[in-house]
């Protein structure tokens, strides 16, 4: 996706990551208005120290941010759900939810595979969850889904 501002390229991330503004506000230590202001090119210099903070939120280099480089540089997509620092619908995906995740990002995004895979859980990771969280997963699919989509 192409963005001609930084505060498209924030607002964007933070609507796919399912956050509010008044969440980020508080991460980077700013109002949900100063985010706004970020968001809507009203403020444009924003500071390092905030860019730094988005860009982990985010799970993005804070090059991308600033649209020094054209790729978020996430090196290992995996790694980052097999790590328990990140959130869905508001809640710490389990051990379980974390591997089944991995499992799908490691067969969707592996180009070796030409041809579709089936798979069939018998445990069911996703039966606890409220509807809210399988739509956030449904999101995260689809967001991974649009970044490594082929051209």
């Amino acid at each position: 996706m192409d963005f001609s501002t930084i505060g498209e390229k924030l607002k964007y991330l933070r609507l796919n990551n399912s956050l509010t503004q008044e969440e980020v506000g508080k991460k980077i230590n700013v109002s949900k208005q100063t985010l706004y202001k970020y968001e809507n090119g009203i403020i444009t210099n924003i500071p390092s120290d905030k860019i730094e903070i988005l860009a982990e939120i985010y799970h993005v280099s804070p090059a991308y941010l600033m649209g020094w480089e054209n790729t978020s540089s996430v090196p290992n997509l995996v790694e980052i759900i097999r790590n328990d620092s990140y959130t869905l619908a508001g809640r710490t995906p389990t051990p379980a939810d974390r591997a089944y995740l991995s499992d799908m990002v490691d067969t969707y995004i592996d180009e070796s595979a030409d041809q579709t895979i089936a798979a069939h859980r018998t445990d069911s990771p996703s039966a606890d969850l409220p509807e809210e969280a399988l739509q956030s997963i449904e999101e995260f699919k689809n967001f991974v889904r649009a970044k490594y989509k082929k051209d």
